[in-house]
């Protein structure tokens, strides 16, 4: 009855993209007037203020925004958590000092990118913010008739590739800790089928989510993803999870007092199991030292050595615009030309500029154990002009926001599907290459096409032997 209440007081969508874009241009031209971002709790004074306006912002919205906000916060996280632990004077818990890649200017300037781009992914969401339709588009493969068989094809076909790839990893871990996982290497296809596995547990908790063997595979899929981050690998599981539980908990069941408290208890098990395997993969899993780590743990040491690790993002953002074009000429969108190209298996690798473009920062100097960064991958491509790279993000992210929010009709297509799998990659993009996710999601897509057809020529098929007979 609340809820009806607050929904009539929202305003229409034409009024509030108009108002929104307003304020987002108002804090923007704020965030340029300050002068200097030398003081670090300046900084993240300035970073949680606008993450505040823009979740707002998400809020007031007609239409739900659980994703875009759900991006907004962690893509703060990965840029800004180091800026939030010097500002504490938390700084035994960083890892990748971003202070270490580049000068007090360059930082400051790879902060107001940061700032920039914030603010254009916010208006790419909300551009493409559309209302819920009463009835779901005709879908290009019937999914209530053939998405179960197209599941159960998916988890089949990648379950030995993804059995085989964490088998290995948890052998790995087990005999060099957290080295035995990093020394491991799989061909790219390789990972892309194992991905097959993943995409069809997505694509069934779609299907039965709403029913009692929903819950079941729920909570087998969250006992499974914290038995695979045990290894120390943790990044493509935490953003499996976030959208697991983002789909099951806003989406297919009804949000009630007890289920909202589930729901805090999995994201603080979640929270305490990710950092304590993070604590744990240099010196390999062990239930003594589980244990000795459970017994020292506090609840606020946690977030702030999730901050730590997490915030390194930041490295990436501000090497990139200390080395580029200085040391290392712009790439002029060469990284994303070798993710499309790497697609077809061994094509990069015979354009030597382009396979260097495929992880960028080992073009970069002092890089060695840095990772991906969506934003310094957008300024080592096109300098400060790659700010436009954010409000595209911004429009996927609406995209995958407008379908998710059709996952309650009754007539669920493939594109749910399709936005739950690209929610996923996009949360990877913010702490990854866009080469990760470009063959994962043309060979998973690809796949459904053909399986998906094929079952329904299968279907038209009887169908129509069924007609001859009557």
């Amino acid at each position: 009855m609340i809820s009806d209440v607050l929904l009539k007081k929202k305003p229409s969508l034409a009024v509030y993209k108009v108002c929104s874009l307003y304020i987002l241009l108002l804090q923007a031209l704020t965030v340029a007037c300050i002068s200097s971002y030398s003081n670090y709790g300046v900084m993240c004074l300035v970073s949680c203020i606008q993450l505040a306006v823009l979740i707002g912002v998400m809020l007031a919205s007609p239409c739900r925004q659980p994703f875009s906000i759900l991006f907004l916060i962690a893509n703060w996280i990965f840029h800004c958590g180091q800026i939030a632990c010097i500002a504490a004077g938390q700084n035994s818990v960083l890892n990748l000092d971003f202070r270490l890649y580049g000068s007090a200017s360059t930082i400051e300037s790879a902060f107001r990118f940061y700032l920039y781009s914030q603010t254009l992914v916010a208006a790419g969401s909300v551009l493409l913010q559309r209302a819920t339709t009463a009835k779901y588009p005709h879908d290009w493969i019937e999914f209530g008739l053939h998405g179960r068989k197209v599941a159960m094809a998916l988890v089949f076909v990648g379950l030995p590739f993804w059995l085989y790839m964490n088998i290995s990893k948890l052998a790995g871990a087990a005999t060099d800790a957290y080295l035995g996982v990093y020394s491991l290497s799989f061909p790219a296809p390789f990972q892309a089928i194992a991905f097959f596995f993943e995409a069809g547990l997505m694509m069934l908790l779609l299907i039965v989510g709403k029913k009692r063997s929903g819950s079941l595979l729920f909570w087998s899929v969250i006992a499974l993803k914290v038995l695979v981050m045990s290894s120390g690998g943790r990044q493509d599981s935490v953003c499996f999870l976030a959208v697991w539980c983002l789909i099951y908990f806003g989406y297919l069941r009804k949000l009630s007092l007890g289920k909202l408290v589930r729901m805090a208890l999995v994201v603080l098990f979640l929270v305490v199991a990710i950092d304590a395997f993070g604590e744990l993969r240099t010196d390999g899993f062990s239930f003594s030292a589980l244990f000795d780590y459970l017994s020292n743990a506090s609840l606020i040491g946690i977030v702030w050595d999730s901050f730590g690790e997490f915030g390194c993002a930041l490295s990436t953002l501000v090497v990139s615009m200390a080395a580029v074009p200085s040391l290392v000429p712009y790439g002029m969108g060469s990284s994303y030309l070798a993710g499309f190209l790497s697609i077809v298996p061994t094509l990069v690798s015979r354009f030597p500029g382009l396979k260097a473009a495929t992880l960028f920062t080992t073009m970069l100097p002092g890089t060695k154990y840095l990772g991906g960064s969506f934003l310094g991958e957008l300024y080592f491509n096109f300098g400060w002009f790659g700010l436009v790279g954010s409000l595209l993000v911004g429009f996927v992210i609406g995209w995958c926001q407008n379908r998710l929010n059709e996952s309650n009709n009754s007539e669920q297509g493939f594109d749910v599907w399709i936005a739950a799998v690209l929610s996923m990659f996009l949360l990877l993009f913010i702490r990854g290459y866009f080469t990760d996710a470009i063959m994962k999601i043309a060979y998973v897509l690809l796949f459904v096409w053909v399986s998906g057809s094929f079952f329904q020529r299968v279907h038209e098929r009887r169908g129509s032997e069924m007609s001859v007979r009557i």
